[in-house]
């Protein structure tokens, strides 16, 4: 067997040997390809010198903060495969979330951290040599910035008095107890301000004197000396009703002059309603009180008084003179004084205005309007004063053409309305425009006849009057006009209809003539 073809064939650039080369010396040295350069394809041999220097998987990277590319040379990636290493000097810090890289325009593939977690804002530093490793859907980061002095992962926390909160093995909160009398723990802002207060050994008090005794140390009895309370160390207003024995006994020459309205309740006295002597006087319940003899000057109006059986010198007010002799002053008494049931006699009353006339009220006082003239009757004017007018029909007003409004005087309480309809036209006499016969005219019906009263008449009515029909003058045996409709509010009267003309011969015979009346 030979163990070694060397191949010289200077005319030729390359070597093709579809055969397994089999390098299997017992000497390492004589084991071995040697003169192996740079690579340059994807299916080139690789020297221990090309692996040493990392170049394969390494370059440097681009892109921004949060999508890194990188591209490897001299060959490319032809697919991401499972477990492939890659690294490259990062050109950027990282931004916080969800960071990607595409190595060689494979497409953009996420880094994790701690197998599924998004890295945090420069967990790639600038100028960072970084070491990434594919796991078939990520790439893991291997290089990561860590604190020198670290040392390991903690687990789990335990704690114990004044400590609270353990054992934590994730996330939790540790707090410490306030301190107690039997327990440790913290001090209060109040407690250690008493405690740093507190008198150095040899200057606590141990004994009080004066106006106030006590022995100690400890919880000791305090004693007040007597005549020790003087109103000098007693604050202003600080007594109240409490504070005062039931029994003490205070001496009323030791009470102030009470002058406040309210103070001393009727109760609290010995008055009375009733005539008693040298007691205070008590009105009862009706405001009241019994009494003798009482001397007194009055001023003003008595405006309950119903009986004065004696009183001794001279009114002076709304009511002036003497026990025998009183007088009302003028203007006392108004209306609210007078009893609706008094019955005051006419007589009593002050004459006003003109003999005949008629007292009415202008909404302020009472007024004459002055007596009318004999046979007239007084009509209302509404709120302004009555007048006195003539009997009978008043304003008359007529109509005989047109039509519009009618407007009710004010005052009027009832309406005559006499109404006609318009006439029918009449036949005319004429031979010459009858072919040499004779014709009679004749005259159209009267127009309907309406009268009525209108006992509540309204504000205004509508008015129409109806003309005369037309008369025929021209044409033989043609009919006039029929007379127009006379309407007032909802009053109608119906127009009078036309005469019909009958012709004759020569010989003079009366043609007759049929009339046709309005109708109302």
């Amino acid at each position: 067997m030979v163990s070694l073809v060397l191949i010289s064939i200077a005319t030729f650039s390359q070597v093709q040997i579809d055969k397994p080369i089999d390098l299997n010396s017992s000497t390492p040295a004589n084991a071995r390809i040697m003169g192996i350069k740079q690579v340059s394809a994807a299916q080139d041999a690789v020297s221990a010198e090309v692996l040493q220097s990392g170049s394969l998987i390494y370059a440097t990277s681009a892109g921004t903060s949060s999508a890194y590319t990188l591209s490897l040379s001299p060959v490319a990636l032809g697919s991401y495969t499972t477990g492939m290493e890659i690294r490259f000097k990062a050109h950027t810090p990282n931004a916080a979330g969800a960071v990607t890289i595409d190595v060689n325009g494979l497409g953009p593939k996420n880094i994790k951290k701690d197998v599924s977690n998004n890295l945090a804002a420069g967990d790639i530093a600038n100028g960072q040599l970084v070491t990434l490793a594919y796991d078939g859907t990520n790439f893991q980061l291997l290089s990561r910035l860590t604190d020198a002095n670290s040392g390991g992962t903690v687990t789990s926390i335990g704690t114990t008095g004044p400590l609270t909160g353990g054992t934590i093995t994730g996330t939790g909160t540790i707090g410490i107890n306030l301190a107690t009398a039997s327990s440790n723990g913290y001090l209060s802002s109040t407690d250690w301000n008493t405690f740093n207060n507190k008198q150095p050994a040899g200057n606590y008090i141990t004994a009080l004197s004066g106006d106030v005794t006590a022995t100690g140390p400890g919880s000791v009895t305090a004693t007040i000396a007597p005549n020790a309370v003087t109103s000098a160390k007693i604050l202003n207003g600080e007594i109240v009703d409490a504070d005062i024995n039931g029994s003490a006994g205070i001496v009323d020459t030791k009470l102030a002059t009470i002058s406040t309205s309210g103070k001393v309740s009727n109760s609290a006295t010995t008055g009375t309603a009733s005539n008693t002597a040298n007691t205070l006087v008590l009105r009862d319940g009706s405001g009241n009180f019994s009494a003798g003899t009482i001397t007194a000057a009055l001023s003003g109006n008595a405006s309950t008084a119903t009986t004065a059986t004696n009183f001794s010198g001279s009114l002076a007010g709304d009511i002036t003179g003497t026990q025998g002799a009183t007088n009302i002053a003028a203007g006392v008494i108004v209306n609210a004084d007078v009893s609706a049931t008094a019955g005051i006699a006419y007589s009593k009353l002050a004459s006003s205005g003109a003999a005949g006339g008629v007292i009415y009220s202008n909404g302020t006082v009472l007024t004459n309007n002055g007596a009318g003239t004999a046979g007239m009757v007084l009509t209302s004017g509404g709120a302004g004063a009555p007048t006195w007018v003539s009997a009978g029909l008043s304003g008359i007003t007529t109509y005989t053409s047109g039509s519009g409004t009618y407007t009710v005087p004010a005052g009027v309480r009832k309406l005559l309305v006499v109404m006609v309809g318009g006439g029918g036209g009449g036949g005319s006499a004429n031979y010459s425009g009858c072919a040499g016969l004779y014709h009679i005219g004749s005259g159209g019906g009267a127009g309907g006849y309406l009268e009525g009263v209108i006992t509540s008449p309204a504000a205004s009515y509508s008015y129409s009057v109806g003309a005369g029909g037309t008369v025929n003058t021209t044409t033989c045996g043609a009919a006039a006009g029929n007379g127009g409709t006379t309407t007032f509010g909802t009053f109608t009267a119906n127009g009078g209809v036309v005469a019909i003309i009958q012709s004759a011969e020569r010989r003079g015979q009366a043609a007759p003539v049929e009339l046709q009346p309005g109708v109302v």
